[in-house]
């Protein structure tokens, strides 16, 4: 799929708010044990893949071993899955087997290592699905999992071969225990109902759907977090349109929805053309190849037809038109896919088999009959599909070269491997939009994907990037994606010798046409593309592995990253000695009473811990929802820091956010058996994409729990001990001033010191003496985030430690930030820059920090009243670069200081500023400056682009009057089918605008 995102990021990113659950109880000021020094980050829900773990068990290990010793090599790697205990990959082996064919080798094998791969089996519940040979002499014999004669989604194993017809590799998941949680055959539904139960909660939205296929009855192994194997139907669907082909997975017995996602409707003579695109080029005269004899765009690959117009047709084939013609993007789509099968053909792909294959443009919009705003390429039934963008969202997707090559992208990809049915915003998912836009860079051998198809940006997504995993994953699969679009580009760049030649983009594609082959066709996990690629490489000699490694290791993929489990973890949680970075690592620290709110991927969790003062004698935690209506549905854990096993983990999942475990002494696992407890909460809800949620846990006894404060509120307190610490917390606004004050008061001698933290203690501020006479003031400190924050007052630490106690007050005010204290730039002023138009120059070696020499280049850009985002880049030569910084300052030079600071570019450097920015944008000048870390000169571009109007949310304001309402909804839902999962994401929309949003 080729599709944008909103600008906002409240679709799958992270974010914090000052909310906390209706009639919450706050206690008195009581003192609260609170360290000023943890560093947990800033985020207050970490996402992390979930599913039950299961260790491999001694004989599996044994099994293993075996191998090795009898037909492996030192070589060899072996990766368990979590689900099953049995191996998910087995890769670089050279194993003789015998047989007369490749199917009955790749059976003798897995019969040969039946305690390694089935768990002791005979393999009579695999299937064949094919046999495929690749360009490089590797071949691939697929087998799909059956239950009592079923198919299971969700697993299945896949036998490959070296050109000598030696096992290189086994993957893919296989399920020994099988059995269905919820029924038996002979108790399921009819199809029928079960689809209409399924289709229930979307009223007269599910009631367009209609199934095209017979209904295949299965068992659906994809729901780890209920640990199940469910009887499920398998229903294809259509409610028209381009993007309404859907696949639903619902349980036979209950008709519950397991899974509802799009196919591939998301994924993605001569004639005058633009030549990458018209933003790079102007119109240039191509020779098209392959046409027949019809005088129609027709040859052996494509068949172009067009929604909207007549099909052009010329005698001589001469298809030269003017770029506001049918015909135009007619013959632009031809010869930039025409173009690019040849040049991947010629790498070797072979593609032979697959005929010629419809390809569509001015496709309309399905609801409303407009201009289509995507392009993709659609597998079963094969077909490229490109509107012709609205000019608005997206222009000119039929004529800008990387679009085309980005969805043959999907094609190449898709005609590699066999890939069962995969969820939106899964690995495999974010592996295929990789895929077409590294496509795309061998093309055209350029990073940058669609540089005119977004109306005032400067291109859509780049694969020169420094994104890394996990750090760097939203759970969306072109964003996703890029992590692996930004390896194969550093692996071009180490091939090429630090430049991204033309060899090595052909080495980039010869290495994904012998590696997309040994992906596993179900489960794929992120480490699964870097496994395949060594393995295809290896076939071929090995040339490539330790680029390939380099390359992905860069962006924090190795064949052995992984999110860690939630129960597979057990084993680092046991018996660990001392709470802290080491005791509890990787988890963040919930403060008594102070809630947080978050936002998990489908399948992610969040871990979390609490300190149990002594002498207390209950410990509550609950989930709820955060906003109305409640999006999502989550599991909550609970279990002391030393548990032994899952007999001593409460959990509860009883409703779809609201959940809550209470722990007391009487409890069967005492509150008294930790001073420290663990708490996760972890999504599951199949039928959505994410869980927004909060959480709260509460100790009552001894310790008491954080009092809130409002602002204006004097607060008077006491410290009785040197080592103790009281805490509060307020609700604070990104880009709040505040003012802290806290004086001594009556006759001791109390030197205070104040903290201030996030909702899970991260220290952000402090002050000892600010306020004179040894007085406690944070003046003007601005809040950088929409949270909880923490205020802890203590004795200040001397030489001596914390030696002073007394009574103090306390008081919240708002603050005046202080004013900024820039350094001067040169006199010689800033250069003007204007919206789009960019600026070179040269900078010189090891040109020192920005403001403080005549030779750092600087500039400003003015912002208009409702410009809705400013972006800036800086290119450099020679590559390789990433030696240039940009900094971006609002309304004064920059200098030496961070106030209004806007941000830092990382390699390849740019800055987005938004209005929901740390600094926001507003009408302003913004300066922009930048120093070179290299120790020789750089030749250097500066874009900066104003793009005024618009808004994340405007698709959904289609009366256009700037505000999200009942009107809009109707009008949304007065044009027929629409798409379930646009209903809810305009639900969230509009839930978030504080109006209730009802069910139709």
């Amino acid at each position: 799929m080729f599709t944008r995102l909103p600008a906002q990021g409240w679709i799958l990113t992270l974010f914090i708010i000052q909310t906390f659950p209706a009639g919450a109880v706050v206690g008195p000021p009581q003192p609260v044990s609170v360290l000023p020094n943890q560093q947990f980050g800033d985020a207050a829900l970490r996402s992390t893949s979930s599913t039950a773990a299961k260790q491999a068990s001694a004989e599996t290990l044994a099994a293993w071993e075996r191998l090795k010793a009898a037909k492996g090599n030192d070589q060899g790697l072996v990766d368990f899955s979590p689900a099953t205990g049995l191996p998910h990959t087995v890769a670089y082996l050279k194993a003789e087997v015998e047989g007369k064919s490749l199917e009955d080798k790749a059976r003798n094998f897995l019969l040969e290592n039946s305690a390694l791969f089935l768990k002791g089996k005979d393999a009579g519940d695999l299937s064949l699905e094919g046999v495929r040979r690749d360009s490089f002499g590797s071949s691939h014999v697929d087998f799909s999992q059956k239950y009592d004669g079923l198919r299971v989604y969700g697993a299945g194993l896949s036998v490959h071969f070296d050109p000598e017809e030696r096992v290189s590799m086994v993957n893919g998941d296989y399920l020994p225990d099988l059995h269905p949680a919820n029924g038996s055959p002979n108790e399921v539904l009819f199809a029928e109902e079960a689809l209409r139960k399924a289709l229930r909660p979307f009223g007269r939205l599910g009631s367009a759907y209609k199934a095209i296929e017979e209904p295949e009855l299965c068992l659906y192994s994809r729901s780890p977090a209920k640990d199940s194997n469910l009887l499920a139907y398998r229903f294809s669907l259509l409610a028209g349109g381009v993007e309404s082909h859907r696949l639903l997975f619902a349980d036979a017995i209950s008709g519950e929805i397991l899974a509802f996602f799009p196919t591939g409707a998301y994924l993605d003579g001569t004639a005058m053309v633009y030549d990458p695109n018209s933003a790079q080029s102007g119109l240039v005269q191509r020779t098209l190849t392959d046409l027949d004899d019809s005088g129609k765009l027709r040859g052996p690959l494509l068949n172009v037809i067009d929604e909207e117009n007549d099909r052009v047709v010329s005698g001589p084939r001469t298809f030269n038109f003017s770029p506001d013609t049918p015909g135009f993007r007619q013959a632009s789509v031809y010869y930039y896919l025409t173009e690019t099968r040849k040049r991947m053909r010629a790498l070797g792909f072979n593609d032979i088999a697959a005929g010629d294959i419809p390809t569509v443009v001015d496709a309309r919009d399905s609801q409303t009959g407009g201009e289509f705003n995507n392009a993709f390429y659609n597998h079963n039934p094969r077909g490229f599909v490109f509107g012709n963008g609205d000019g608005s969202v997206f222009a000119n997707l039929a004529q800008d070269f990387d679009v085309a090559s980005h969805e043959f992208g999907h094609f190449f990809d898709f005609s590699l491997t066999v890939s069962q049915p995969t969820p939106l915003h899964s690995p495999r998912r974010a592996w295929g939009e990789a895929c077409g836009d590294t496509v795309a860079a061998i093309i055209n051998g350029d990073p940058n994907v669609g540089e005119s198809s977004v109306p005032g940006k400067p291109f859509l997504r780049t694969i020169d990037n420094a994104k890394r995993f996990p750090n760097d994953l939203v759970n969306e699969e072109h964003l996703d994606g890029e992590i692996y679009g930004g390896a194969n580009w550093d692996f071009m760049k180490l091939r090429g010798g630090g430049a991204v030649n033309q060899a090595a983009r052909d080495e980039m594609a010869r290495v994904m046409i012998a590696g997309i082959p040994f992906i596993p066709m179900t489960n794929v996990q992120f480490k699964d593309i870097l496994i395949a690629f060594v393995q295809g490489d290896m076939n071929r000699g090995g040339a490539n592995v330790a680029n390939l490694r380099t390359a992905y290791g860069m962006h924090g993929i190795t064949e052995t990253s992984t999110f860690k489990q939630a129960e597979d973890r057990q084993t680092e949680r046991l018996n660990l000695a001392e709470v802290g970075e080491k005791g509890v690592a990787g988890f963040q620290e919930l403060q008594n009473g102070v809630p947080v709110v978050g936002s998990l991927a489908n399948g992610a969790f969040a871990d979390f811990f609490i300190r149990i003062p002594a002498g207390s004698t209950s410990l509550t935690v609950q989930t709820f929802a955060p906003f109305q209506p409640p999006q999502g549905d989550v599991i909550l854990r609970v279990a002391p820091r030393n548990y032994t096993g899952p007999e001593q983990i409460y959990t509860s999942d009883l409703s779809f956010i609201d959940e809550q475990i209470v722990v007391t002494n009487a409890s069967p696992v005492p509150l008294s058996q930790d001073d420290v407890w663990l708490i996760e909460v972890a999504d599951f809800a199949p039928d959505f994409q994410f869980s927004t949620v909060g959480l709260m846990a509460t100790v009552a006894g001894a310790g008491g729990q954080v009092q809130q404060i409002q602002f204006n509120q004097l607060v008077n307190g006491t410290i009785s001990t040197t080592t103790e610490r009281d805490a509060y917390f307020f609700s604070g606004s990104a880009g709040q001033a505040v003012d802290i004050a806290v004086n001594r008061t009556g006759a001791m001698t109390l030197d205070p010191l104040v903290l201030l933290g996030n909702s899970v203690g991260q220290l952000i501020a402090f002050d000892d003496n600010s306020g004179g006479s040894q007085n406690a003031l944070i003046s003007g400190f601005t809040l950088p985030a929409n949270d909880n924050y923490l205020i802890v007052v203590q004795a200040a630490v001397t030489a001596l430690g914390p030696v002073t106690q007394g009574d103090y007050s306390l008081l919240l005010t708002p603050g005046t930030a202080a004013p900024p204290t820039p350094t001067p730039i040169p006199s010689d002023g800033a250069t003007v820059l204007t919206s789009g138009v960019p600026v070179n120059g040269t900078i010189p070696a090891g040109n020192p920090q920005a403001g403080q020499g005549a030779s750092s280049p600087h500039f400003k850009i003015t912002i208009p009243a409702g410009a809705k985002e400013l972006f800036v880049r800086v290119h450099e030569t020679p590559t390789p670069g990433g030696k240039l910084v940009v900094q971006v300052r609002k309304g004064q030079p920059i200098g030496q200081t961070l106030d209004d600071f806007v941000g830092l570019g990382g390699r390849r450097s740019h800055v987005l500023v938004t209005p929901d920015s740390r600094v926001p944008l507003s009408p302003s000048d913004f300066f922009i400056q930048f120093f070179n870390l290299d120790g020789i000169p750089h030749d250097f571009q500066l874009l900066a682009v104003i793009e005024v109007g618009g808004g994340g949310n405007s698709e959904f304001d289609l009366e256009d009057d700037g505000v999200i309402n009942a009107k809009d909804l109707l009008l949304l839902l007065g044009n027929p089918p629409m798409d379930p999962q646009t209903y809810f994401t305009f639900a969230r929309v509009w839930g978030a605008t504080g109006v209730k949003v009802e069910s139709p």
